[in-house]
């Protein structure tokens, strides 16, 4: 779960969080139904399932490496400092596309055509990774605002100079930060 018990922490990467998290939800459900349709019910009066293809082993191998990627990712944006997410919001947009990325690619090779999954399923993981091929590198402009913000306030405070009340409020709202333990 990306949400705290004492609500959701996130503040930078929203969008790509959602999108990502998304896609990785459809996966789930894939990997579920192959696992159902494929290992579970064996199609053959032997008791072991036919072997799976071997360019859909690597690309399992891929999406596998992807998935460690992302979830190295999410962790990221929950555990670390919102100061420091906001600085690096452009890298990690682009984090977030070199991911899904390496996702499209993964899901290139997936002879899903081969593979024993519902239709609706296949449906789904094709439009994954047609969407993945074409995602561009998403930099929330309102991350970009707030950075610039918190900048300005602390060029401010460097030349000793008190910063508007309305302004600290502002960027305070904009992090998140309604107390001292935030």
């Amino acid at each position: 779960s990306l949400e705290k018990e004492s609500g959701p922490r996130i503040v930078c990467q929203r969008r790509n969080i959602s999108i990502i998290t998304r896609r990785v939800r459809t996966l789930l459900i894939f990997f579920e139904d192959l696992t159902t349709h494929h290992f579970l019910s064996s199609s053959s009066s032997s008791s072991t399932p036919d072997p799976l293809p071997p360019s859909a082993l690597l690309s399992f191998g891929e999406l596998h490496v992807v998935l460690q990627g992302i979830k190295l990712m999410l962790d990221d944006c929950v555990d670390c400092s919102r100061m420091w997410l906001l600085a690096e919001h452009r890298k990690l947009s682009e984090s977030f596309h070199l991911l899904t990325q390496e996702m499209a690619t993964a899901l290139d090779v997936l002879p899903l055509p081969l593979l024993n999954v519902s239709g609706e399923v296949r449906e789904q993981v094709e439009l994954i990774r047609k969407q993945a091929r074409r995602a561009k590198v998403h930099i929330d402009p309102k991350e970009t605002e707030l950075l610039a913000q918190v900048q300005y306030l602390m060029k401010q405070i460097e030349r000793r100079e008190v910063p508007e009340v309305k302004e600290l409020v502002r960027v305070f709202m904009g992090l998140k930060l309604h107390s001292g333990m935030d």
